[in-house]
Parts: structure tokens; C-alpha cells; sequence
């Protein structure tokens, strides 16, 4: 059962009204793309029976625009009003409630959207945290919008004039950015029905992370060298399109080991920048875009990306050690044959984490811990075809394994392990 709610209609002779663009989250979160604005009816449609008649110019509009009644519950009827619906009359009301506050948010966003220089945004950061007082024993922590970034443009501009305006007042400052392997946003590519050449695309563009939070970080630290305030990740992963038969605004995609791989490159990354990055989320953890756990009523699968988490995990809480690898990259995909980074736990455990992104080639290892000689205490991979996921109808095929094979020997007072790590795979070496 679908449920109206209509608005007052407008007072005016004549109103031009654009669809109103997705400008943020809230949008986002209960319309798939921007909420649209049909036709004026004509005076024949009003004179015979309008609101009928303005019925059948929604439901026509939609069927032209191929848009999702469920997934667009709203739409500006020209010179007259809006209308949201839902499954009842509270939804009804609720989505009308969103639309007019979503409607308020494009309007303010259009208002300063030309005058949005980093220059104004940081004296009005400044205005509005001087009024975020402090209250009780438990901190403030308050984090800056950051800047916009792509493959094309870093947009260093804007962290350089926050800093330098605003930096003494924030604890953080936020960045965006999201993979996708094709520059389309309205064609992102399929989940899981993609080429090795858009497998490859999509974890280089994931290897641009180190290229935002290097750059960003060398102008925070131009401004805060003892890294106080933090770089604030809290937006990564995948974003491709929702998988066929589901409502796109629930923006719910499979995942693969493509995924796992993007996640394993970006934790690493995470880790080797932990002095200036010090909080990340991935979007999202449940059913929405790069999602760690996938539900379907009571069922539950839980994705390669979860199983990466899983093997990386080790470094939470435990101090950044200093490595590096010599193996280079491959010439024909551009990605690094091996991605690395290390840390030791409270408890003196030393682990590294190791990615091989090559769809096809395995890479021989020689890992060398120096100054030190330790037993290897536990081993473990996930790797699969590149296409490999879990499903609620296969099952889990794609799990944490033993790696196999790893050989351990101590040489000249250093710590040397010996294994072959397979094709599209992420591992944990941890020794005691």
C-alpha cells in the first residue's frame, strides 16, 4: 500500500523549480539521486479532475525517467507543490519531513556554494567552534570539513588555507575518498562481473590513497609539525553499481577479492601514515557499498573485505615498526608486487601484514626482521581468484588459511622467513 502526503500547493502564478540536486548524506540516505520536479498540469488536467490527473503525471514522469517510486519516495510537482509516499501513512509523513529539510539543505548549500573558498569556510569554522564550549570531563574532539579530492585533483589548496586559518582550533580534519573503476558515476561498473584490466584500475586507483594522505600530510605538518591535529579518513572503499533486482538507494553491492585487496592496500597505508591518520571508516560495515557483512533476513555471509580486517586487526593498538620491500612493481599492471607494513604488540610480538595484488603471479618472500631472533607463532592468508566471494547461495568459499611452507632461520643475529605468497592475497606473519 503506498501512502500520499501532499504539501501546501504555492501561491504564485508562476514558479520555475529545478529538481533539488543530492547535496549530502541525509539525501542520500532516503533518495537515490536528485528528487524530481515534473511538469505543470495543463489547464484541460486541471479542469477535469486534478488531483486524479496529477497522479497519473507522477507515475507517467517516473516511468519516462526509469526512476524507482521506492527508491525516490518524493517528487516538486511545478507550480503546485510536493508529494511524498511510503509503505504507510507514518512513512509517508516522514519522507515529507526529509524533503523539506533536504530541500532546505540544497537551498543553503546553492546559497554559499559560490562564495565556499577554503578562506570563507575557515572563518566560519572559526565562528561556530568557538560557540562547541567544553562541558564535563569528556573532550570535544572537533574535526573540520576537508577538502575534495580525486584522481585529478588532490586540491592541496584547501588543507593549506584551513591550516593556516583554522588549524589552532580543530582536533581533526576529514577526508573523503572513495574507488571506483570507472570514471562514470552514473556507470560505475559491476561488483562482480568486471575485467582483469578494471581489477587493475581499481586497486591503482586505491594506491592514490598514499598520494592524498602523503601530500595532505606534508601541508598539515608544514603547520603542525607534533602532529596533533589528525587526518580523519572517515570515508574509504568501493563504490561501485548496486547489484541488479535491489533498491538503488540501499546502494547494497556484493563483494569480492577484488574488494579484499583494495582493503588490504588502504589498511596498510592506514598503518604506515598511523602518526597523522588516527581514525578511518570504511563505508559501509553493513549491506552498503564495501560492506564487511552481508544479511538477507536471518541469513548472514561475511565478506572477504571482513576477512582482511580479521588478518589486520593485529595492528590495533600495537606501534608502527619500520619496513619496507625491494621487489618493485609490475611493469604491465603498475601495481607493487608486494605492500607491506609492520608493528609490535604490547606484548613484544612483531607482525607484518603483506598484500600481492597480481591477479595471476605469486611472489617469493624473504622477509628479514633485523637485530633480533624470534619463532614464527602463526601464519595466515586469504587468497582466492579475483572474482572469489561469498554468497548466500555457494556459501563462504573465501576464508582465512594456514599459509603453508613458511621456513624460519636465524642468521646473523636477524630473523629470516622464506614463503611463497600467492596471486590476489593478503597475509598475517607474526612471531614471538
Amino acid at each position: 500500500m503506498l501512502c500520499w502526503e501532499k504539501s501546501s500547493t504555492f501561491g504564485v502564478q508562476s514558479i520555475d523549480i529545478d529538481p533539488i540536486p543530492c547535496y549530502g548524506t541525509t539525501h542520500a540516505d532516503y533518495f537515490y539521486g536528485e528528487i524530481p520536479c515534473v511538469r505543470c498540469l495543463t489547464k484541460e488536467e486541471i479542469n477535469s479532475a486534478y488531483e486524479e490527473n496529477t497522479g497519473h503525471l507522477i507515475v507517467s514522469e517516473f516511468k519516462r525517467m526509469k526512476k524507482d517510486v521506492m527508491a525516490v519516495p518524493a517528487v516538486l510537482c511545478k507550480n503546485h507543490g510536493s508529494f511524498s509516499w511510503g509503505k504507510d501513512a507514518k512513512e509517508a509523513v516522514h519522507n515529507a519531513v526529509i524533503l523539506e529539510e533536504v530541500a532546505k539543505m540544497a537551498y543553503r548549500t546553492e546559497l554559499i556554494h559560490p562564495h565556499m573558498r577554503p578562506e570563507y569556510y575557515a572563518d566560519l569554522y572559526r565562528r561556530y567552534q568557538s560557540y562547541v564550549k567544553q562541558y564535563g570531563e569528556k573532550k570535544i574532539f572537533k574535526i573540520a570539513c576537508g577538502p575534495g579530492t580525486n584522481v585529478s585533483d588532490p586540491n592541496y589548496n584547501w588543507t593549506e588555507v584551513l591550516m593556516k586559518n583554522a588549524g589552532a582550533y580543530m582536533d581533526g580534519l576529514s577526508l573523503h575518498y572513495y574507488t571506483t573503476p570507472s570514471d562514470d558515476w552514473n556507470h560505475k561498473g559491476s561488483a562482480t562481473d568486471f575485467t582483469r584490466e578494471e581489477y587493475e584500475v581499481t586497486l591503482r586507483k586505491a594506491l592514490f590513497m598514499e598520494t592524498l594522505l602523503a601530500g595532505h600530510g606534508a601541508v598539515m605538518d608544514k603547520y603542525d609539525p607534533e602532529k596533533r591535529v589528525a587526518l580523519v579518513v572517515d570515508e574509504w572503499g568501493t563504490w561501485y553499481d548496486v547489484e541488479p533486482g535491489t533498491n538503488p538507494g540501499f546502494l547494497y553491492q556484493q563483494n569480492t577479492m577484488r574488494d579484499a585487496m583494495v582493503a588490504a592496500l588502504t589498511l596498510n597505508l592506514f598503518n604506515k601514515h598511523a602518526d597523522r591518520v588516527r581514525m578511518a571508516n570504511i563505508a559501509q560495515t553493513v549491506n552498503v557499498l564495501q560492506a564487511v557483512v552481508l544479511t538477507d533476513g536471518a541469513k548472514m555471509v561475511l565478506t572477504p573485505t571482513y576477512h582482511v580486517f580479521d588478518l589486520y586487526k593485529v595492528h590495533q593498538g600495537s606501534t608502527l615498526l619500520h619496513s619496507s620491500v625491494s621487489c618493485g612493481c609490475d611493469e604491465a599492471s603498475g601495481l607493487p608486487l608486494v605492500q607491506e607494513s609492520a608493528s609490535r604488540a604490547a606484548d613484544g610480538s612483531l607482525s607484518t601484514t603483506l598484500c600481492n595484488p597480481s591477479a595471476s603471479e605469486a611472489v617469493e618472500m624473504e622477509t628479514v626482521v633485523t637485530g633480533c631472533e624470534m619463532e614464527l607463532a602463526e601464519a595466515l592468508v586469504l587468497a582466492g581468484e579475483i572474482h572469489a566471494h561469498n554468497d548466500f547461495e555457494t556459501g563462504s568459499p573465501v576464508q582465512i588459511q594456514a599459509l603453508a611452507g613458511v621456513a624460519v632461520a636465524h642468521e646473523g643475529g636477524n630473523t629470516v622467513l622464506r614463503f611463497t605468497l600467492p596471486p590476489c592475497s593478503a597475509a598475517r606473519l607474526t612471531l614471538r
